[in-house]
């Protein structure tokens, strides 16, 4: 009787328990940040949000040249209230609740029985250190994964009820998460498959019109923008940049550029160690190519700068032209590189998952980099590019936030330096449940397992789909998280390296494995759910 009772118990709540389990774990990582360790979390692309925030708050015309638009003017809602980091990191953690319950919410309308283990695998993800290294920063990936986790939900809740609203709020969700962020552009991918499956399934007109307008109004208005302030009708003229970083260690000059663009050229190579070049031609040891790529890539920073030189009046969308000649022509001349950079950065995305950072290490250097030895800001203060504005003016106020942000941050009680030079982080007992957690988090969920349990559903879920003849909506809904991992490893690889930040942001489709996985296996073959009229 007392089990029964128990039973009967859990099962009316188990929204309450899986929520109260997420809280928990949300509240065992965010807690110590929060209370005892919120050090100030920059990076060198932070600067050119900032940029766009503090234009946004002038009621200056914004320039979206280096970045969209989405993530700063959240920064410059926030700052409305108040100007600080800590602001901005507390709402960013609070967004990552808030769709953590709200997904929940959709799973225990449609995956009731399997809502206690979503909870488990979303909690997961949203608790790594990878996470947990990203989500305080002055970066898009507090918006940007969440973002992701609202497309998921909207896109469960589109084809469980299949109505024109949820249709619309899930075209509306990827075009926001790209203008927050350009890299959300593999969600394309889910579009092209939706609408392929609304050519097969008979849909009528309607549908197709609520999964492509409300995206394309939201897209073509941005390129329109940027049109009439850039002269580029385009997402972002930067995004061509990572392009430069790709073909980095195989460009060469050519009597078709301009003198200045060949020194810019010339100049970066003699930065590059020898041996790299030819190795990137003549060799095909995957770890060791993708090493050497990556320890290229960043000096793309530099060739914009060398071109920039030359005449102080260029904006970067001047000479935007001249860096596509460069990576096109060197892509040209040498495609088996090209093919080898895909192929080894492809590969190394699947690789991440088996990777471990260890949070306050990773605090320990981001406290010695930005507070003690400044080296974002004094980058900033010696000038050139560093991807931050076409304005030179621009700089100065970020440097300035940058000043005060490591003024405020610069005495916490829970940091010693010690006279070696060597930073020391108090222990509380805060960090001590963190810490524990996070050894357990590594050992169980940061290996090679989830990436062959991942590709394992991906398979059963594409032949129950296809025995299905595209009735199993289940099997859809899976087979669409896997797509967006797979696109996204392809739209990484193909250019830019993937690093773990890149890789991270997807990895709930390795930890929704196990609840869908399942799912299929109790579910007979032949059991696909009615499907919803879509007729006129």
């Amino acid at each position: 009787m007392i089990s029964l009772t128990r039973n009967n118990f859990i099962s009316r709540n188990t929204f309450l328990i899986s929520s109260l389990l997420l809280i928990i774990i949300f509240l065992i990582t965010r807690l110590p940040y929060y209370l005892h360790y919120s050090f100030l979390k920059i990076s060198f692309d932070s600067a050119s949000y900032c940029v766009v925030a503090f234009n946004i708050l002038d009621l200056k015309t914004p320039l979206f040249e280096i970045r969209t638009p989405g993530y700063p003017a959240f920064l410059a809602a926030v700052w409305l209230f108040s100007k600080t980091m800590y602001c901005v990191s507390l709402m960013q953690s609070l967004f990552t609740l808030f769709t953590s319950l709200f997904f929940l919410k959709v799973i225990n309308k449609y995956y009731r029985n399997l809502l206690l283990l979503f909870a488990v695998s979303l909690s997961v993800y949203i608790s790594s250190s990878y996470y947990m290294a990203l989500e305080p920063a002055l970066l898009t990936e507090g918006l940007f994964v969440n973002l992701l986790i609202l497309t998921t939900a909207f896109l469960i809740m589109s084809l469980k009820e299949n109505k024109i609203s949820y249709w619309i709020l899930f075209s509306a969700a990827i075009a926001v998460t790209i203008v927050v962020r350009p890299a959300g552009l593999f969600l394309v991918s889910l579009i092209i498959l939706i609408a392929i499956y609304f050519v097969i399934k008979k849909y009528s007109l309607k549908y197709y019109a609520s999964l492509v307008l409300p995206f394309t109004v939201i897209i073509l208005s941005l390129c329109a923008y940027n049109y009439a302030t850039l002269k580029s009708f385009t997402i972002t003229p930067f995004g061509e940049s990572n392009m430069s970083g790709v073909t980095i260690t195989f460009m060469e000059p050519s009597p078709e550029y301009p003198e200045f663009v060949n020194d810019a050229i010339n100049k970066v190579l003699s930065e590059i160690p020898k041996k790299d070049g030819p190795y990137v031609r003549n060799s095909f040891g995957v770890t060791k190519l993708y090493d050497v790529f990556l320890f290229n890539y960043h000096r793309v920073i530099n060739l914009v700068d060398n071109i920039m030189a030359y005449d102080s009046t260029l904006t970067y969308t001047e000479i935007q032209p001249m860096i596509r000649s460069i990576y096109v022509d060197a892509i040209k001349k040498y495609p088996e590189v090209y093919g080898k950079f895909v192929l080894v950065n492809f590969i190394q995305f699947f690789k991440n998952v088996s990777k471990t950072v260890i949070l306050f290490d990773e605090s320990e250097k981001s406290y010695r980099n930005i507070i003690l030895e400044k080296k974002i800001l004094k980058k900033l203060e010696e000038g050139g590019w560093q991807q931050v504005s076409s304005n030179p003016a621009d700089y100065e106020k970020v440097i300035n936030f940058y000043r005060d942000e490591i003024e405020s941050h610069s005495n916490s009680e829970y940091v010693t330096v010690l006279e070696s030079g060597q930073i020391e982080i108090r222990q509380t007992f805060l960090k001590t449940v963190y810490e524990f957690y996070e050894k357990v988090y590594n050992l169980l969920f940061r290996n090679i397992f989830w990436t062959i349990l991942f590709g394992f559903t991906f398979l059963l879920s594409t032949y129950r789909l296809v025995k299905s003849k595209f009735s199993d909506t289940d099997a859809f809904i899976f087979f669409l998280i896997g797509i967006m991992f797979l696109s996204k490893a392809l739209m990484v690889s193909l250019v830019e390296c993937s690093l773990e930040r890149y890789s991270y942001t997807v990895e709930f489709a390795y930890y929704f494995s196990l609840p869908f996985l399942i799912l299929f296996l109790r579910k007979p073959k032949g059991n696909t759910e009615t499907e919803h009229s879509v007729k006129d």
